[in-house]
């Protein structure tokens, strides 16, 4: 069992939690297309304000996170194998230049231009398999605007996303760890090590450039 979990359990997140994780990059290009079924039977596209409510179905209580990474400027592609009957998955990006400010983490990261922070991957239990292709899809479509990597954190202990990202080329760049106690986060993410007080607004910044060869 991870820490995380085990202090889940403990029901002491509120005020004392840990986050692991290692960033990884992968080039767009090796992603490849969606498969054949996917392109005849999901409905794929990218969604904006107003679709919360659909989008969060399952977890209503989401519906006003949706709202505010909109207006950050973060974007969001679903798929579905019907859209009147509700969202089958989804993924979120932070396509530069943008910062993207990681909750897990605490702090902010400068995505520089050419780069997309992908972020919460969801898929409803009874559609795992739509993921991957989604993933495809809004990949070739920021390929297609000049997004050349794709970046992201796989939660230490998660095989499974760290099977699939290591399938599309992904590449570690540097771990990265958060302990929060109360108001107070401790980050230390390669190759620089932070100590902040408070949300968002307080955290450091760190260019996600400045963290590899790749740029």
């Amino acid at each position: 069992m991870s820490t995380r979990r085990l202090l889940r359990r403990l029901h002491v997140q509120r005020w004392l939690d840990v986050y692991a994780c290692q960033i990884v990059a992968a080039p767009t290009a090796s992603r490849g297309a969606p498969s054949e079924w996917a392109r005849e039977e999901l409905w794929m596209d990218e969604v904006g304000p107003g679709s919360a409510d659909w989008l969060t179905g399952a977890h209503p209580a989401r519906a006003a996170i949706m709202d505010q990474r909109w207006a950050a400027g973060y974007r969001c592609f679903a798929a579905t194998t019907q859209p009147s009957t509700g969202c089958s998955a989804y993924l979120w990006a932070a396509a530069g230049p943008i910062r993207f400010y990681s909750r897990s983490l605490g702090r902010n990261w400068e995505v520089p231009a050419g780069v997309a922070w992908l972020f919460d991957a969801w898929a409803h239990p009874l559609s795992l398999g739509t993921y991957p292709d989604l993933n495809r899809f809004a990949v070739a479509r920021l390929r297609a605007e000049g997004v050349g990597w794709t970046w992201g954190q796989v939660e230490a202990g998660n095989r499974g996303s760290r099977r699939l990202t290591r399938r599309w080329g992904a590449e570690a760049v540097g771990p990265a760890v958060s302990l929060r106690l109360g108001k107070l986060t401790l980050c230390a993410a390669s190759p620089r090590l932070s100590l902040m007080a408070g949300g968002a607004g307080s955290s450091p910044r760190l260019a996600v450039s400045r963290m590899t060869h790749i740029t």
